[in-house]
């Protein structure tokens, strides 16, 4: 450290990580069982409250904090419920329980700068609560003709459906040349300011010139609501000077700015089909992967394919602020292939 004088550094073994930032605990409750099973909230309070009722010492110690003795009668309370919430008290945090109650845990950490410890008995003078940002998991199922393939030969991928869905109300086509043309978006003034160069576009809605429907691609930046584009799909663009109401969506799946999903790991979801259910997580309340908005619903495209199994298969599915979410992949079997020797 710079500066005069001596400092000591030690490993604070209270410290957990939720979310971003970490937290100070001085109570730690490991809900793991020998099989290393993960409990569940209620388990977790009915098994708090039982270590409260023991006159012998209920304190493993097992991080090193040495605590001592601590009698489970004497001990200070450790979870409460209110609704379906289960609630810690002051200072407590729980490892090992099962990620599908993490959306029902509230955790109250030690506040540290602003009032710290009792000297006696160690309880937090004041504490603020905390949840981790919410994540959805659920289950991919997959028929089975996908799972009785060689699982080299068959892959899945989940895709975002579109990034960003923006309806406009008077949607214009000006200067078209072969594939190239403006989009206006006057009359909506500032709806599509977020886009850049080489974003892909559904648009949908012309009824005037409906060729104008389809794929584009973004060759520059807005300009005073106006964006060049390119119409990539084989179907070039005609002036529209009317104007319609139409959907544009961002990225859509099918384009070559399509977007996999990433789990809670930051991974993409897109793997062989090894099993007949594989589990998924989503970020949900902090994904803003190709700048969707978080802690939103998220609609998304399950691709799954089998060499010779079963026929590429596409499923729509929304991902919302649940767990236990199922997705279920019913392949129509393969009957084009044919291995020739």
């Amino acid at each position: 450290m710079g500066g005069s004088g001596d400092a000591t550094f030690e490993a604070f073994p209270g410290e957990r990580l939720i979310g971003t930032e970490y937290f100070a605990f001085n109570r730690i409750l490991d809900v793991k069982d020998v099989a290393l099973v993960s409990a569940r909230i209620k388990e977790i309070h009915s098994w708090a409250q039982y270590k409260c009722r023991q006159a012998a010492d209920i304190n493993d110690d097992i991080n090193g904090d040495a605590w001592g003795t601590v009698n489970g009668n004497i001990a200070l309370a450790f979870t409460t419920f209110v609704g379906d919430m289960l609630h810690t008290a002051r200072g407590v945090f729980i490892d090992g329980y099962n990620a599908n109650d993490t959306p029902n845990i509230t955790f109250w950490d030690i506040e540290v700068d602003t009032g710290g410890v009792n000297v006696t008995t160690l309880y937090p003078l004041s504490s603020v609560d905390h949840q981790f940002p919410f994540i959805s998991y659920g289950n991919i199922n997959f028929s089975s003709n996908f799972t009785d393939e060689v699982d080299a030969t068959t892959r899945f991928t989940m895709y975002f459906q579109y990034i960003t869905s923006t309806a406009c109300t008077g949607v214009k086509i000006s200067g078209s040349a072969g594939a190239s043309a403006v989009i206006d978006y006057t009359g909506d003034a500032g709806k599509l300011d977020h886009l850049l160069t080489n974003d892909y576009l559904r648009i949908t809605g012309f009824t005037t010139e409906s060729g104008n429907n389809g794929l584009w691609k973004c060759t520059g930046d807005p300009s005073t609501n106006t964006i060049a584009a390119d119409k990539v799909d084989g179907v070039n663009p005609t002036d529209e000077a009317i104007g319609d109401a139409c959907t544009v969506l961002e990225n859509p799946f099918e384009s070559p700015g399509a977007i996999i999903v990433d789990d809670e790991t930051d991974t993409d979801i897109d793997a062989e089909i090894d099993a007949s259910s594989i589990p998924f997580s989503f970020k949900y309340t902090t994904n803003v992967q190709g700048g969707r908005t978080a802690d939103s619903n998220a609609e998304v495209i399950v691709v799954a394919l089998a060499y010779d199994g079963a026929q590429y298969t596409i499923v729509n599915h929304t991902i919302t602020k649940t767990t236990g979410q199922t997705i279920t992949v019913n392949g129509i079997d393969e009957l084009n292939y044919e291995d020739v020797v």
